[in-house]
């Protein structure tokens, strides 16, 4: 509950560490959970400004602008992440959510199947596109979409919850 003191721990070991990802998470969190989105965003710049590469940073900042409700911004962010690194999933995930909070789903489909295209087979990339189909009420599609990812990892069982769910419910 000591938030400064926090807030400089993490800071230090940022200092020490600048390219470590689980400083810059800790330190963000903590401007989050105090509610001071302002701040958090301002210490992700200054990140971004020493490393503009930091791909984790790129995505940190998408995610704080979604959660602040900047939908724009974020996209934006995603989209610019898979224009430098079409090998990362996690800004089409990302990407795909913000449009799907925007009411887009087509988008979001398109936004995962280009993903699926970069990166063929990722996990979650289609644990995501399974998840958009039962959003679209697209049953069939969703369950194809499980049924290969349980041919690939039978023993993962948010997919096989996801399956047996949708199963007994369809």
């Amino acid at each position: 509950n000591d938030l400064d003191g926090a807030l400089d721990a993490f800071k230090r070991a940022h200092e020490a560490a600048p390219n470590e990802s689980q400083p810059i998470v800790a330190i963000v969190r903590t401007y989050m959970r105090a509610g001071k989105t302002n701040e958090a965003i301002a210490f992700i710049d200054t990140v971004l400004k020493d490393n503009p590469a930091n791909t984790e940073a790129q995505l940190i900042k998408g995610q704080i602008l979604l959660g602040a409700g900047n939908t724009q911004g974020a996209q934006q962010v995603f989209s610019n992440v898979i224009t430098a690194n079409p090998k990362t999933p996690a800004a089409y995930q990302q990407l795909a959510l913000a449009q799907q909070r925007e009411n887009k789903p087509a988008e979001a489909e398109k936004t995962i199947q280009n993903g699926l295209t970069a990166i063929p087979k990722d996990f979650g990339l289609m644990l995501t596109q399974a998840g958009l189909y039962e959003s679209a009420n697209r049953m069939e599609d969703a369950i194809k979409v499980y049924e290969e990812l349980l041919k690939e990892r039978s023993n993962v069982e948010i997919v096989n919850n996801n399956l047996a769910s949708l199963l007994l419910d369809y």
